[in-house]
């Protein structure tokens, strides 16, 4: 962003909205509910929503459709999160939306958190540039989630569900699964990841409440045929699948993927088997298991979350076993980081602490402390950028894995560029 524009839809430090959608819902009426007129794919979950809604986008764009994408978090700048074809919002078009929404909220004395006015931004452009589709990605939760505004959907998706953002959502899998439910619409089709039975019991009560058509792909059906640290080819159904993002929960993701464009397929949309395929292959996101330096090997994932954190521990072994690794730490304080060390404690070589960007970061002296517990070899850090030059410096014989929050991804890519 232009310097005057740098802090605006700087979400990261933000106090949340406890009720975006029924704040948001004023300002929408006021411009005539852009968000009715799109055709929305809905995705809640609390791993894989960002991998998944990145698969489908580029399927539908091989398969010549124009495609708007709002997601979390922005990366490089707020006009990540607004991506029309893959290609993010321009600055004078960001602003004059941001000014606008500002505008009305103080027209109607709605007082709008900064997600809520990024949520209203999506819909507003996604109907201006007339997208075909709209991918939305929920923000938080679901039931009071700013995205959950629009009285239908052409299909929702609920991705793997866990225990985050506590504060908000209730402290059992339970609650936050009710929470994570409240995407699906009435009368709609919904695609569910399959999961513990106590998660799926709760879903699929609430879809048929709703009278849904309900959608579980059959994971038990999949081969892994090659999995390295170049490629991962599976098969599924009729496909066979090659991704270049390689920690095997996008698997799970590709087939959701896979699931949702076949369903549109079956509705009338032309979708090529052969786009289809094209599309996964060439989906990649930045912060998903993505190797940043070959010399040492620096590898971010924005894991964060106890599922996540098993999956890349697991992807580690996969890809590089016998191997341990130098592993850069930095977590929110709402996460259970006392956990996301304790799984990865056995893989390590090393630890460093470092502490993110945020008002919300636990220090990195904190996490110092909690790492020797589990470590002989241990560094504070202090910033991302300092943990990356002792790793280095001291460590070229190592892999270098960063992991703990989404918004370290920026300051590693940078520090490399």
């Amino acid at each position: 962003m232009k310097n005057k524009n740098k802090d605006i839809l700087n979400i990261s430090n933000e106090e949340r909205s406890y009720n975006g959608a029924e704040n948001i819902k004023p300002i929408l009426e006021y411009l005539e509910n852009p968000q009715n007129k799109l055709k929305i794919i809905h995705i809640a979950g609390t791993n894989g929503k960002g991998s998944t809604a990145n698969f489908i986008n580029n399927i539908l764009i091989e398969n010549n459709y124009t495609v708007g994408m709002f997601s979390s978090p922005a990366v490089y700048a707020p006009n990540d999160r607004f991506k029309i074809n893959n290609i993010n919002i321009n600055d004078t078009d960001l602003y004059s939306y941001y000014e606008k929404v500002n505008n009305i909220s103080k027209k109607l004395n709605i007082k709008l958190h900064e997600f809520e006015k990024a949520t209203i931004i999506s819909f507003l452009y996604f109907y201006d540039k007339k997208c075909d589709f709209a991918i939305i990605e929920v923000g938080i939760g679901g039931t009071i989630d700013a995205t959950n505004v629009m009285t239908s959907t052409v299909v929702s998706l609920i991705c793997k569900i866990g225990k985050d953002h506590t504060d908000m959502l209730g402290n059992t899998i339970q609650e936050i699964t009710e929470q994570k439910a409240g995407i699906i619409k009435e009368n709609g089709t919904v695609i569910l990841y399959k999961q513990e039975e106590d998660v799926m019991n709760i879903l699929i009560k609430k879809a048929k409440d709703k009278n849904n058509t309900i959608i579980i792909p059959d994971f038990n059906i999949i081969k892994i045929l090659k999995h390295d640290k170049n490629n991962l080819k599976i098969t599924y159904k009729d496909f066979i699948i090659n991704l270049k993002m390689i920690n095997e929960v996008q698997i799970y993701n590709a087939v959701m993927a896979i699931e949702t464009v076949t369903y549109l397929n079956k509705i009338g949309y032309k979708i090529e088997e052969e786009k289809v395929l094209k599309g996964l292959e060439n989906s990649k996101m930045e912060g998903r298991f993505q190797k940043v330096n070959d010399n040492p090997v620096v590898i971010i994932d924005g894991a964060h979350n106890i599922d996540s954190v098993k999956a890349l521990n697991k992807t580690l072994k996969e890809v590089y076993p016998n191997e341990n690794f130098v592993f850069i730490v930095g977590f929110y304080d709402d996460k259970e980081y006392a956990k996301l060390i304790e799984i990865m404690a056995p893989l390590g070589y090393a630890f460093i602490s470092c502490m993110p960007e945020s008002e919300r970061a636990v220090e990195s002296s904190d996490i110092y402390n909690l790492v020797g517990l589990f470590c002989d070899k241990v560094h504070n850090g202090k910033t991302l950028e300092n943990s990356l030059d002792i790793a280095i410096n001291n460590y070229m014989d190592k892999k270098i894995i960063i992991y703990g929050s989404l918004s370290l991804i920026r300051n590693v890519i940078e520090y490399f560029k």
